[in-house]
């Protein structure tokens, strides 16, 4: 199942996080806009004696990500940063970090499509839907007229 979630802190109204779950690597992925970070949480069994702690991926000047998704054939998170108008890529251990998507309105949510090789985003100011391949190549958009402020985009892997 491909499942994600969107939720608010109320105590933090300008922290919106983001979740992604990756069911190939029992892990939990999240882009927290105030913390400036991308997170991961192994989700180990229940009866494992090791926490369930959220660790930092070591990334380079992460200032404010929008969205998060993951592409289990490559091992490559892939994060959307709104302050910097690009989408970008990294190993979950940091290395290989790269720009794959530049010249964005406002970047917000993005989907990997695993088996099609293609990244598709929301660019809330731009109001369009765009996609490329993983790597940036083959860049195009998709839609772009009566789009008011799209937010996020997800895939329906199982559908087509």
């Amino acid at each position: 199942n491909y499942n994600r979630q969107c939720r608010k802190d109320s105590d933090h109204p300008a922290n919106i996080i983001l979740f992604h779950f990756v069911e190939s690597s029992a892990r939990l992925l999240l882009a927290d806009r105030t913390q400036h970070e991308l997170y991961q949480i192994p989700l180990l069994p229940e009866d494992s004696s090791s926490s369930k702690t959220a660790i930092v991926l070591p990334l380079n000047s992460v200032r404010r990500p929008s969205g998060v998704d993951f592409d289990p054939v490559k091992d490559y998170v892939y994060w959307s940063d709104s302050s910097r108008d690009e989408i970008l890529r990294a190993h979950l251990n940091g290395s290989a970090q790269e720009q794959v998507v530049d010249q964005l309105g406002t970047p917000d949510g993005i989907a990997v499509d695993y088996v099609g090789r293609n990244l598709y985003w929301a660019d809330r100011t731009s109001n369009r839907i765009g996609v490329s391949k993983l790597d940036g190549s083959f860049r195009k958009t998709l839609v772009y007229q009566n789009l008011y402020g799209p937010v996020d985009i997800v895939l329906d892997m199982e559908n087509g």
